[in-house]
């Protein structure tokens, strides 16, 4: 039996992160996915509790360069923005999360169909000449409702 972890991210659990994974890894975890929280039903509570892309965009790092080779790391719903250019390459796997070979979790297929929700997502006006565009799945509508263009990662090799 393989142990798959799924991280839901807040933004007062940004912090733990690397307490979180580390005893996930400890666990030997095969598998571990990240995603922020999904919207709230208001969007005051939303923005209180949904990290910002550039500070979800930092810890993700950290997590890829401290995980284990044993471990696959997924992180779903941010766009390819949100990392430093030299880890873009892991946005392969960030597009359509799917359960590990062999593991099946109650509910796991509709979350599964929340993160692969594309009709949910949206994009900013800066996003319109963003050379990461074509394959960009853009943020959660209601993301750029809570936060605007300005909460979005200001990258200037995009």
């Amino acid at each position: 039996l393989a142990l798959a972890v799924h991280v839901t991210l807040f933004s007062h659990t940004v912090a733990t992160l690397g307490e979180t994974l580390a005893l996930a890894w400890g666990e030997e975890a095969r598998c571990v996915t990240l995603e922020p929280v999904s919207f709230i039903d208001e969007l005051d509570a939303y923005a209180r509790e949904t990290p910002r892309l550039a500070i979800l965009g930092d810890a993700v790092a950290q997590a890829i360069a401290a995980c284990p080779s044993s471990c696959e790391l997924r992180v779903a719903n941010l766009p390819p923005c949100a990392l430093p250019a030299d880890l873009r390459h892991h946005y392969a796997t960030w597009v359509a999360p799917a359960a590990p070979v062999g593991v099946v979790a109650a509910g796991y297929a509709s979350i599964l169909a929340a993160i692969t929700n594309d009709k949910s997502r949206a994009y900013a006006s800066l996003c319109g000449s963003c050379s990461l565009r074509s394959s960009c799945r853009g943020v959660a509508a209601e993301y750029l409702a809570a936060f605007g263009d300005v909460a979005l990662p200001a990258r200037s090799d995009v």
